[in-house]
């Protein structure tokens, strides 16, 4: 039984990584990954949100200890933080808490710039989403935003300008004053998870051949940063 264990794991990654060599690959376990990709997918996505929120509470549980969205703008109010001219876009799956590209250039770099956005982008379930409600956005603060961009399945996204037009509501923005940051992840198989180890190295072998976001939102290329973060799984 545990042979057999080893073995699917092994065609796992194999069926994945298109390495698999003819006949090598049980029928059975070809036809139930073929036949079951929305459960793949589902556990791809489940992973994902699972390692990134851990790592999120390790981040906001560091000192300062719950580093969080209050923290934060408790903060920006005080003048504790520099500011530096620009803008500032955070790139977030989650459009709650704070990303884990502005924990990390905070902490290393000791500043932000004096207009900050959080922004996430979701696809929803309908081909096309009707321009009044493309974009949600909320101010924490003196130019301080979270905006959520919204696109059905359909449609191509125009975040750069669709974040513009949403930003044009609450405030003036310089177009090529934008800075996008994205969390680019490193992932490593020796974290606590409790997944089994073909699974994690799956895992990180389907996340270093994913294509980043910014990619497909078309970003202008010289406006995006990406900052590398190690994470264990």
């Amino acid at each position: 039984m545990e042979d057999r264990r080893h073995q699917s794991g092994r065609d796992a990654i194999e069926l994945v990584a298109g390495v698999a060599q003819p006949g090598h690959l049980d029928d059975r376990f070809v036809s139930e990954v073929q036949a079951r990709p929305s459960r793949q997918v589902q556990e791809w996505n489940a992973t994902r949100r699972d390692v990134f929120a851990h790592h999120a509470r390790q981040d906001r549980e560091s000192p300062p200890r719950k580093f969080g969205m209050q923290f934060l703008v408790d903060e920006i109010k005080k003048d504790r933080i520099i500011r530096v001219p620009g803008t500032a876009v955070f790139m977030s799956a989650s459009a709650d808490g704070l990303p884990l590209a502005l924990l990390h250039h905070l902490k290393h770099n000791k500043a932000l710039h004096q207009q900050v956005v959080l922004l996430t982008v979701r696809f929803e379930q309908v081909p096309y989403i009707q321009d009044e409600t493309r974009h949600e956005i909320s101010e924490y603060h003196d130019e301080f935003f979270r905006v959520v961009l919204r696109y059905g399945f359909s449609e191509s996204p125009n975040v750069f300008d669709d974040l513009c037009q949403a930003m044009s509501e609450k405030t003036k923005v310089k177009r090529n004053g934008i800075t996008f940051y994205q969390s680019r992840e490193v992932l490593l198989t020796n974290g606590p998870g409790k997944m089994a180890a073909w699974r994690k190295k799956l895992f990180v072998m389907l996340s270093r051949l994913s294509r980043p976001a910014t990619g497909y939102f078309e970003l202008p290329p010289r406006q995006v940063i990406e900052l590398g973060i190690q994470l264990e799984v």
